[in-house]
């Protein structure tokens, strides 16, 4: 209805939260050019570990990375069907990268804002867009008020 008021909030580019995501989703997309499956199905060994230490020195403090360097090398010498546990990971991986990967297009860089806003404008009266902050001062989203024309 006209008048009506609308007030969102959308990731700030800036934020710790859009920074941490980016490092986890290099971490899934390294960890899937790893070429990790066939020494996983051989049964660990040399070249497993070596590529979990690579990946783990690559992306430091990231969880997932250390989850994978700790439990795969005892799944792959462990017995039982490798290959529907690694598919298990693959899928995981995939959905995990197709969720931060659409975080990371949703998020907005103030020099975007603009743009970003453009398409409202011919139905929405834009309010105020402020920058909603940490105690630190660091961004964490925008905040969009508008109103319907």
């Amino acid at each position: 209805a006209p008048g009506a008021r609308l007030s969102f909030i959308v990731h700030h580019a800036q934020s710790s939260i859009v920074a941490a995501n980016r490092a986890s989703l290099a971490a899934i997309r390294a960890i899937q050019e790893a070429e990790l499956r066939a020494p996983f199905l051989a049964g660990g060994g040399f070249t497993l570990s070596a590529k979990l230490s690579a990946l783990s020195r690559a992306h430091p403090g990231e969880r997932l990375v250390a989850e994978l360097s700790s439990s795969l090398p005892v799944r792959a010498r462990a017995g039982g069907a490798k290959a529907a546990a690694w598919d298990a990971v693959e899928e995981i991986l995939a959905q995990e990268r197709t969720i931060l990967e659409a975080l990371d297009a949703c998020c907005v860089a103030p020099e975007e804002m603009e743009g970003w806003l453009g398409p409202l404008r011919p139905s929405f009266a834009i309010r105020s867009v402020s920058s909603l902050r940490k105690e630190n001062g660091d961004p964490i989203a925008w905040r969009i008020d508008a109103s319907r024309l």
